[in-house]
C-alpha cells in the first residue's frame, strides 16, 4: 500500500478524556495544528515501515470477522478484537483525524 497522507484512528472517541474536556480540546488542538502537519509533510522521511508496519501490526491482532475494505485512497481492512472493539487499517483518510 502506498499512502499519501496517514490518518490517526481513536477508537471509542466518545469515552477519550471525556471526563476533561479542556485536556481534550488541547490535546485535539495540539493534534490537528503539530502532530498531523508533521505527519503529513516529514512522516515519510523519518517514520520506518510506514502503512506496511501498519499493515503487519493489523495483521498481527488475530482479529475476528476481518474484510476488505475499498476507500478513495486505496483498500484497507477492518476486524475486531476479542472484546469488540473496531480495529481499521487503510493507507488515509482525508481529514487526517477520525471521530
Amino acid at each position: 500500500m502506498k499512502a499519501d497522507k496517514y490518518a490517526f484512528v481513536f477508537n471509542n472517541y466518545n469515552f477519550f478524556l471525556a471526563d476533561d474536556l479542556v485536556s481534550k480540546g488541547l490535546f485535539l488542538e495540539i493534534l490537528k495544528e503539530e502532530v498531523l502537519p508533521w505527519w503529513e509533510n516529514d512522516a515519510k522521511k523519518y517514520v520506518v515501515g510506514g502503512v506496511a508496519k501498519a499493515l503487519e501490526d493489523f495483521n498481527s491482532l488475530n482479529l475476528e470477522n476481518v474484510t476488505e475494505i475499498n476507500t478513495s485512497f486505496g483498500k484497507g481492512y477492518r476486524g475486531a478484537l476479542d472484546d469488540g472493539t473496531k480495529v481499521v487499517v487503510r493507507p488515509t483518510n482525508k481529514e487526517g483525524i477520525q471521530h
